[in-house]
């Protein structure tokens, strides 16, 4: 008799099993077919959702609506934060830290390397700490903002219970 994986009971052969290799593999595939269409719907199961986030630290104010959507797949949550700028000006002072708060779902803890902010094709580094993600930034004091331009803050952590 095949014996099987701890953790996914896929069957393998043992020493002393007669040799059957049609039958082994139909039964591994059979279990690794079985193992996949859980972990699926595991994942197509999952809720989702949007958010209002509210971001801060930006002086003068970013222009425009910030939207946010969601999506948890048991303890694992990726959620997106973004805003379509509507007016175009000159930075004339950027933080080196910002926050997007109102997570839809509080962390379990602090994600260190929990997310990223892009704007344009320049990303840097977030975390995630309770109901919110901070972001660190460089200076982009002088720089212009367009009309159009998308600001986004994308984070993957682990829900609280």
């Amino acid at each position: 008799m095949a014996g099987t994986t701890n953790n996914f009971d896929l069957p393998y052969q043992e020493i002393d099993d007669a040799p059957n290799g049609p039958t082994l593999g139909q039964d591994l595939a059979e279990a690794v077919d079985t193992a996949l269409l859980g972990l699926q719907t595991d994942l197509t199961d999952g809720t989702s959702g949007t958010w209002t986030p509210v971001a801060s630290g930006f002086s003068p104010a970013l222009s425009g609506t910030w939207s946010g959507s969601w999506r948890r797949v048991g303890d694992l949550m990726m959620v997106i934060a973004s805003i379509t700028l509507t007016a175009s000006y000159t930075i004339t002072s950027f933080p080196d830290s910002w926050s997007v708060t109102g997570l839809p779902v509080a962390s379990a803890g602090t994600a260190v390397a929990g997310g990223y902010m892009s704007w344009g094709n320049h990303p840097w580094p977030a975390m995630v700490d309770g109901s919110t993600i901070y972001v660190r930034t460089t200076s982009k004091t002088g720089s212009n903002i367009n009309s159009g331009q998308i600001i986004k803050v994308t984070a993957l952590y682990l829900a609280a219970s």
